[in-house]
């Protein structure tokens, strides 16, 4: 593992019963550098970024980010990345401005969450089940953006929203 790498995943495989849904895949990623994964449904693309989250455990290889792996700070490297889920699922009673002041409560410290639902044309009083499949996208976008993350995790950024955004 380099130190100066953002994302570094060593072979790195994923195994669901006797299905192998990653297999042994290695990137490194430096700072400034963007990487998109694609491919068919069902490559792996969403199981490795769950992996690179930590939300689920690879079978074998290793994962870093910011040169911690889940033995030694990744909670750190979590706290310093912004992510964006391909299936967002929010609080339906709570409106946009709660989401934003609950993740600024959680993250501490002020944010750009006004500026973003600015630009993205997004009414913050609004109940989320309320908020159309691409007014949900751009507060997912906005709770993922509104820190300034050293690193933003984007699985299926576009989905449901206008393509002139």
């Amino acid at each position: 593992m380099k130190d100066d790498s953002v994302i570094e995943l060593t072979n790195v495989t994923k195994t669901f019963g006797t299905t192998k849904a990653v297999n042994a895949i290695s990137l490194r990623l430096l700072p400034g550098e963007v990487y998109g994964f694609l491919g068919p449904n069902g490559a792996g693309k969403t199981t490795t970024i769950r992996m690179i989250m930590d939300f689920i455990r690879p079978t074998q290889g290793e994962i870093s980010l910011f040169g911690k792996n889940n033995k030694n700070g990744m909670s750190y490297a979590l706290s310093n990345t912004g992510f964006l889920s391909a299936d967002n699922a929010l609080y339906a009673n709570w409106t946009a401005i709660q989401h934003i002041e609950c993740a600024e409560n959680l993250k501490g410290g002020s944010s750009d969450a006004h500026k973003l639902a600015k630009q993205f044309g997004l009414k913050l009083n609004a109940q989320y089940r309320h908020l159309s499949s691409g007014n949900k996208q751009k507060l997912a976008l906005i709770l993922a953006l509104m820190h300034r993350p050293k690193l933003l995790v984007l699985d299926e950024p576009t989905r449901g929203l206008d393509p002139l955004l």
